[in-house]
């Protein structure tokens, strides 16, 4: 994870981009008014399917 604020993010939101999409690296930005994470299609796809099968084991277990 790379941690950045948002004047150095404004001035290098090309290579931050890059690095998300490349390296799969979330970016977090802090601003005055609080924070921002970039991250790439992949990663957010591969949270979402992480999420969904924590759900499955959730509801699984309670079947038991």
């Amino acid at each position: 994870m790379t941690n950045t604020n948002i004047t150095n993010f404004r001035q290098n939101v090309f290579d931050y981009i890059n690095q998300a999409i490349e390296y799969n690296d979330i970016i977090n930005v802090n601003t005055k008014n609080g924070n921002a994470v970039i991250l790439s299609e992949e990663e957010r796809f591969m949270s979402t399917i992480a999420a969904g099968l924590a759900m499955v084991n959730e509801i699984v277990q309670k079947m038991k």
